[in-house]
């Protein structure tokens, strides 16, 4: 393996950082600009930049339990319905 790709980190703890990075450059310009919003929480990030564009509308993150899965993902796709906006899921 090339020395310059290899870490420390475990497949498990690479993933949870690669994640975390996605959230990261998915939410910062929306969590600092007025009228754009991103709702976080332990299962979910969910970013709402206002646009009619699945760019900036991301879905990431996501770490949904079995009980919960059904009904959150029912809960970002009906926010973005009644948005009118496009979105991705990553």
């Amino acid at each position: 393996m090339n020395p310059i790709y290899s870490s420390n980190l475990s497949h498990t703890n690479l993933t949870i950082a690669a994640n975390a990075n996605l959230a990261m450059h998915a939410a910062w310009v929306q969590q600092r600009t007025p009228g754009m919003r991103v709702i976080e929480d332990a299962e979910l990030v969910v970013v709402d930049s206002g646009l009619p564009c699945d760019t900036f509308n991301i879905v990431c993150r996501a770490r949904l339990t079995a009980p919960n899965a059904q009904r959150r993902i029912r809960e970002v796709i009906d926010h973005f319905a009644k948005a009118e906006r496009p979105f991705a899921w990553c």
